[in-house]
């Protein structure tokens, strides 16, 4: 595969997942909004430096929402 087509599919790859996470995660969208981001502002694989860190404080600070839960179960967070 050229670099080109390698490039054009990871740039589709990145919309869909952005979309989704923005749409689908309050975490990340709330991070997005903070930074002025929409879906719609990630273009191509090259727009991926726009998009917001997750640090190792968010990721144990925030782990509840990180997780994967259907919608009848609930995270319980401990001190």
């Amino acid at each position: 595969m050229d670099r080109e087509s390698l490039r054009k599919i990871q740039s589709i790859r990145l919309k869909k997942i952005v979309d989704y996470v923005y749409h689908n995660t309050p975490f990340y969208r709330k991070k997005m909004q903070e930074m002025g981001i929409t879906p719609d502002d990630i273009n191509s694989i090259d727009d991926i430096v726009k998009l917001p860190f997750t640090t190792k404080h968010d990721l144990s600070a925030y782990s509840c929402v990180f997780r994967y839960y259907r919608k009848t179960d609930r995270c319980r967070i401990y001190p």
